[in-house]
């Protein structure tokens, strides 16, 4: 892995190759475009296929890992909070194949990280999930019902 990073995102495969996979896509876009990323965060590739890939050619903020035995998506995840720990990560990014990163995502996420690193109060930055115009995530439960956060809803709930 390179070497201490702010962030440490983790991207988990399956059965897909670098150039399917529109998080990976995405992930080299944001970098080419944001060239001062390498300077905090590291990505990990957790290649939970039943085969390697071959010939992956990464950038150098980029570590690609296959697990001979798959762990599933969590154990992919404690995989990798273990080596954030272990490199002096603040943060853990959580994404996997399909996950579609806009190039200002990245940037964005460190500023937050930045913004919210002494703050032990701070545990979780988590980003709205939508599908159209429906919010899926977050939402607040109460009395078993679930709704949507305000769209415009920034701060800590």
């Amino acid at each position: 892995m390179p070497g201490a990073a702010l962030i440490l995102v983790i991207v988990v495969l399956y059965k897909m190759s670098l150039t399917e996979s529109q998080t990976i896509q995405g992930l080299i876009q944001a970098f080419v475009r944001y060239p001062e990323l390498h300077n905090s965060l590291s990505v990990l590739i957790w290649d939970n296929s039943p085969t390697p890939l071959k010939d992956s050619q990464l950038l150098s903020s980029f570590t690609y890992k296959h697990s001979p035995k798959n762990l599933g998506v969590s154990g992919a995840y404690n995989r990798a909070m273990e080596i954030a720990e272990a490199m002096g990560c603040e943060w853990l990014l959580l994404l996997d194949q399909d996950t579609a990163v806009p190039a200002d995502f990245l940037p964005q996420m460190l500023k937050l990280g930045s913004r919210f690193l002494n703050k032990p109060e701070i545990a979780a930055v988590v980003p709205f999930l939508v599908d159209g115009d429906r919010i899926l995530s977050p939402l607040k439960v109460l009395f078993k019902k679930r709704t949507p956060l305000d769209p415009l809803f920034e701060g800590v709930y």
